[in-house]
């Protein structure tokens, strides 16, 4: 859930349960590296999906689809054609809600989501 991976802080890009020296990316960081692994697509959100989840590209991402925890009761997209996982951003939205990215296993896209910080979501951490 959203407080414990930011450690109950809510300092965007803050180290949360990242190991020192590194932290819990930002919702600007995240579209930095959509940017960045999609430069030749603008806006990337709509096809930097394929690219986060390709096991065979360099660069060390690789998203793996493995489903999300609603409201710590309702597992959802973990297994069939629909598989997905949404990650974390530091970034929050209000005092119930933060960002998050959406990478699921039949469309190219990484939706923007404003989630509830009750529901249990994959986390990265990125090096300062």
């Amino acid at each position: 859930q959203w407080d414990e991976l930011m450690r109950y802080g809510t300092t965007s890009a803050g180290q949360g349960i990242c190991p020192p020296a590194w932290h819990v990316p930002s919702e600007g960081e995240w579209q930095a590296l959509l940017g960045a692994v999609v430069s030749w697509a603008t806006p990337p959100d709509g096809v930097a999906g394929a690219y986060l989840k390709d096991l065979n590209l360099p660069g060390g991402f690789h998203s793996v689809q493995g489903g999300l925890l609603y409201l710590d009761h309702h597992w959802s997209f973990n297994s069939g054609d629909f598989t997905g996982s949404m990650y974390w951003t530091s970034t929050a939205s209000g005092t119930e809600r933060a960002g998050a990215r959406g990478v699921n296993a039949i469309n190219f896209s990484t939706s923007r989501y404003s989630g509830s910080r009750a529901n249990a979501f994959s986390s990265r951490c990125v090096k300062d």
